[in-house]
């Protein structure tokens, strides 16, 4: 007897197999069988209405696990809307650092920061710590494109990220009193603690500023970077999919292998 604490796919595949068995039994009964055709008949028929009635709830629980992979991933809507509401409390959040200088509202914008380029590039928090003040600076004229190496797999080449000019004033306006922050002064990195050492703490740092803007779940850096390049692999065509790739430090094979579709 199948224990009722089974899944129901696995009893499915339990009820198919030993259906499968007698319908093969049926057409080459061993030599010791006594039942009679007409027998046979019906078992096979009786096990053919179990496995019909086997679909449905097969059908059910395929659509929930769809269901629960979707809800896993972010929304186009609540990335859209977490863009909206981190550019705008951004300048706010840069502004009382400025006058407060305190590393719970560095670590703030720190947050806000990661959120809103994560939610449009999907970069993990590794690059962004491994950041140089140096590579933050854009030294091209009319054009807002911050490059820096992609430092532990230099086969990404360099990671991107291209900025409008509010965008890129949210970088020069810190660096601006960097120097004034405990640890800025000596440290070379846009992402320091106090000890002037990397940021190894921005994953948190996400976690709090999503919650701070009132968004649904809490999404980790790979989270928002899965559904970003799923949602990509949904909706553009190759030669745009390879354009965001670039951005991203991204091979879109790998996504079309391991992706599901949202």
């Amino acid at each position: 007897m199948i224990k009722r604490t089974k899944a129901i796919t696995t009893v499915n595949h339990y009820t198919l197999t030993v259906g499968a068995f007698l319908k093969y039994a049926e057409e080459t009964p061993p030599p010791a069988c006594r039942l009679t055709k007409n027998q046979w008949k019906g078992i096979n028929r009786l096990m053919k209405g179990i496995n019909k009635s086997m679909k449905r709830p097969v059908s059910i629980h395929q659509v929930k696990v769809k269901d629960s992979k979707e809800a896993k991933g972010v929304s186009r809507k609540t990335l859209l809307e977490c863009q909206s509401l981190a550019k705008a409390k951004i300048p706010e959040v840069l502004k009382t650092l400025e006058e407060t200088r305190t590393q719970r509202n560095q670590y703030q914008f720190y947050g806000y920061l990661c959120v809103y380029f994560t939610s449009i590039y999907g970069h993990r928090p590794g690059l962004y710590k491994n950041m140089l003040v140096k590579e933050a600076k854009c030294d091209q004229s009319g054009m807002y494109l911050i490059r820096w190496e992609h430092k532990t797999n230099r086969d990404h080449g360099m990671v991107q990220m291209s900025l409008t000019k509010d965008e890129y004033t949210w970088f020069t306006d810190f660096l601006k009193f960097k120097h004034c922050l405990p640890g800025g002064k000596k440290s070379q990195h846009l992402f320091f603690n106090s000890t002037n050492t990397q940021l190894k703490n921005l994953p948190a740092y996400l976690r709090e500023v999503w919650k701070e803007m009132g968004l649904p779940e809490t999404p980790s850096f790979t989270d928002l970077r899965t559904s970003i390049v799923t949602h990509v692999k949904n909706m553009l065509p190759k030669a745009d999919r390879e354009r965001v790739a670039n951005f991203m430090c991204h091979d879109i094979q790998t996504a079309d292998k391991f992706m599901p579709s949202i």
